[in-house]
């Protein structure tokens, strides 16, 4: 099913979220696009495993939305806001709790299905070309068309139909590794530009890389799909990944597949009313026993951009 990276006002359903469809709106807090999209409705009846196109109720890609809807640990997926046994209320699509707000006056018939969430599901991605792990938050019955709204373990929401979605057994549900991600927070008194220029410019990545403990650096044309090649400081190939998005001076995406086991790298950039400053959200992960090694490698990354983007204003390279 083609995605829109997100749909906010359609037909009588509101849906609040940090990305829009395919441009983003940079000058608003929290990144919240503004436009109104009217998606084209559907008349024909849906084959099982048949992929659609996007509908009036979903079909949502965000997964730069870091702020309203953070990373997860493993261990924590159960506790996450829901809404059950109603349909949600408007308040409750901005506060994280549900994803669909659905207009009754307009969509009488539109029911919660007979769902317990939160729920865990894997959901195939047709950007990042994986099963991803998901947390379905939310299920609807509307216009005879089944819809969940979800939230990635790795950050971020989506929406799809019901039938593309399969979810986790108990065995499966317990049989999970309690992996953890690395999130951080950081303010950096520089555009949004400087900072993504430093991050994809070739001329900061030996020095960016040393922030890593393993000199980590960065090699590709940071466009989205191309393929990303992280060496260390003697030329051994340390991983190689996949742009899966890529939003300039905004939000970046790298996933990776380790013999079957996925891990993801996100950045996102949020400029500030004045734009002379900007918040930095890193993801990474899942990991296990590496975890405080991870974090503190990371730590020291974040701590050599910020260096690097400062500094960078004011000596004009």
């Amino acid at each position: 099913m083609k995605k829109n990276y997100c749909v906010l006002i359609t037909m009588g359903l509101l849906s609040f979220f940090s990305c829009d469809n395919l441009e983003h709106n940079t000058d608003k807090e929290n990144n919240i696009a503004t436009e109104t999209k009217q998606l084209s409705a559907e008349s024909e009846p849906q084959k099982e495993n048949e992929r659609r196109e996007p509908h009036n109720y979903g079909g949502w890609y965000c997964p730069d939305n870091l702020n309203g809807f953070p990373v997860v640990d493993f261990s924590d997926w159960a506790d996450v806001p829901v809404v059950n046994g109603r349909m949600a209320t408007q308040e409750e699509t901005w506060n994280g709790s549900s994803l669909m707000f659905i207009d009754m006056a307009k969509y009488p018939d539109a029911k919660p299905m007979d769902i317990t969430t939160p729920k865990l599901a894997r959901y195939y991605n047709e950007y990042t070309q994986k099963d991803e792990l998901i947390i379905v938050i939310q299920a609807v019955t509307v216009e005879n068309d089944s819809v969940v709204g979800f939230r990635y373990i790795n950050g971020g929401n989506g929406s799809a139909r019901f039938n593309e979605v399969e979810f986790l057994t108990d065995s499966e549900v317990e049989n999970l590794k309690s992996s953890r991600f690395i999130s951080q927070t950081i303010a950096i008194d520089a555009k949004a530009k400087d900072i993504y220029k430093v991050i994809t410019d070739s001329i900061y990545a030996t020095r960016l890389g040393e922030g890593f403990y393993e000199k980590a650096i960065y090699d590709s044309d940071w466009n989205r799909d191309s393929k990303v090649v992280v060496k260390d400081a003697t030329g051994v190939v340390l991983r190689t990944g996949r742009l899966t998005a890529v939003w300039p001076s905004l939000y970046i995406q790298i996933d990776y597949n380790f013999d079957g086991a996925n891990y993801v790298e996100k950045l996102f950039l949020s400029r500030s009313e004045e734009g002379e400053s900007t918040e930095l959200i890193l993801v990474a992960g899942p990991f296990n026993d590496d975890f405080n090694e991870e974090k503190k490698s990371w730590n020291s990354w974040v701590y050599t951009l910020k260096v690097l983007s400062e500094q960078r204003k004011w000596i004009g390279i």
